[in-house]
């Protein structure tokens, strides 16, 4: 009888480690914040691209205020592409407060999936 409070502690234990590991992957799945508008998780761009497309997007906010981020990444799984892309930008902060001029696409390739969520979020600067 004296391990039967013993063997209830483990498996308490061993619960709450379950799901500290379940949240703590679930907090992981989304990488941090990006100082650029193009992130490519995946390289699947050259640096040239990179650059140019990051000149052409930041032009583009600064001429009409609307942010535009592009995430590349390897997979979003097991959310659902939309819900991903709507977090991600949440998370980033893409757009102005208050606008909803924020666009947020994300492709991911091993899914082989992309969304384009669009709205406001809170604002970032990319210079």
């Amino acid at each position: 009888m004296a391990n039967k409070p013993k063997l209830m502690f483990k498996k308490l234990i061993l619960i709450f480690s379950f799901l500290l590991c379940g949240y703590l992957s679930f907090a992981q799945d989304f990488p941090p914040k990006s100082n650029t508008l193009v992130t490519d998780y995946t390289n699947t761009l050259s640096a040239e691209q990179k650059a140019l497309l990051e000149r052409k997007l930041v032009m583009f906010d600064d001429s009409t205020s609307t942010q535009i981020a592009i995430v590349i990444i390897k997979s979003v799984g097991d959310y659902d592409i939309n819900e991903y892309g709507q977090q991600l930008g949440r998370k980033w902060g893409i757009g102005q407060k208050g606008k909803n001029n924020g666009i947020v696409i994300v492709v991911a390739l091993n899914d082989r999936k992309m969304t384009i969520q669009t709205g406001g979020c809170r604002h970032r600067r990319h210079h």
